[in-house]
């Protein structure tokens, strides 16, 4: 990520992609940068953006449940504060947003997982706030008759933000998608024989080089690209969501997405959803999503518009 329009041209010519300059560009959006810095949950103002500790909330609050399972509480977001760097003007000018999500488990998304993850809106910044607890889950054990367990409370992070600058991670069969061709870069002679056994290098290896440089871990932030580990973010939110089943067959007999699936229904749909934010793997926060990979939420864009965040749908990709 980048702070502005200036740094990433300045960092792509660093990189030597001076012909993909413009193409590069264009293809930026605004992002905003969440900045996790740890603290005690007492320290946190009460209603400010923060990661783990115990949530903020209105008299009356229900803690959002999975079956009798309590989901964990990951973060509030004053969107007062968030919505100073939306430059797209996409989110609410005000009120606060909750993040729980069936952390133990760890769900990736499929449409029976429906119900593993919640994003909660608040609209009104006026009522009063408490710091709720835990709850605690209550079940027979074979020992012990009666074991009551908190739910895993995550380390307290105050939150602010910046508006910053991304570019998409592109791979290689997805060149067309961005409208971008990558060249072969001029050879040099090699220098060991190890150098000589090595495949041509291109600019997409610069421009991978480029993007890892210039996405520093944790990767949490709202809007702009998603920073994927596999496929479009969007994708699996249509398909995971709609429990669209694949009715093509590929040379080996595996089952796949029909061409008239892709071109007639999920890359329609595709179009129709808005990455919202992600949350990485941290150690400092003490979560890992499966093979140390991210969550993202994605919500359709006419929800987002009316502010029915009920919507949004949670996708865990790892590697």
């Amino acid at each position: 990520m980048f702070s502005d329009v200036g740094a990433l041209r300045a960092q792509i010519r660093a990189y030597n992609l001076h012909r993909l300059e413009d193409q590069l560009v264009s293809l930026a959006k605004p992002c905003i940068r969440i900045l996790p810095v740890r603290t005690d949950d007492d320290a946190v103002p009460m209603g400010a953006s923060k990661f783990g500790g115990h949530p903020d909330v209105p008299q009356g609050f229900e803690w959002p449940h999975w079956g009798e399972k309590p989901l964990t509480f990951i973060g509030q977001f004053n969107l007062s504060e968030v919505a100073l760097h939306d430059e797209a003007n996409l989110l609410p000018k005000s009120g606060r947003l909750y993040f729980f999500f069936e952390a133990a488990q760890v769900p990736y998304g499929k449409y029976d997982d429906r119900g593993r993850w919640r994003v909660l809106f608040v609209e009104d910044e006026t009522s009063p706030l408490i710091r709720m607890p835990h709850p605690t889950m209550r079940f027979a054990d074979s020992i012990i008759p009666d074991l009551t367990l908190t739910i895993k409370l995550l380390p307290a992070h105050r939150l602010t933000f910046s508006s910053e600058v991304s570019l998409p991670p592109i791979y290689g069969d997805e060149t067309a998608d961005y409208g971008i061709t990558f060249e072969a870069l001029p050879q040099v002679a090699p220098a060991t024989k190890n150098d000589s056994e090595n495949p041509t290098r291109t600019e997409h290896d610069l421009y991978w080089e480029f993007y890892t440089q210039s996405t520093p871990e944790p990767r949490h932030f709202w809007l702009g690209h998603p920073d994927r580990i596999q496929y479009y973010v969007e994708w699996d939110a249509v398909v995971l969501s709609q429990r669209i089943m694949p009715e093509g067959t590929d040379a080996w007999g595996n089952r796949v997405y029909s061409p008239e699936q892709i071109s007639g229904r999920i890359r329609p749909e595709m179009a129709q959803w808005q990455f919202l934010f992600q949350i990485d793997s941290d150690d400092g926060l003490d979560v890992i999503w499966g093979d140390v990979g991210t969550l993202y939420v994605c919500i359709p864009k006419v929800s987002l518009a009316m502010r029915y965040f009920d919507a949004c749908w949670t996708v865990m990709q790892c590697s």
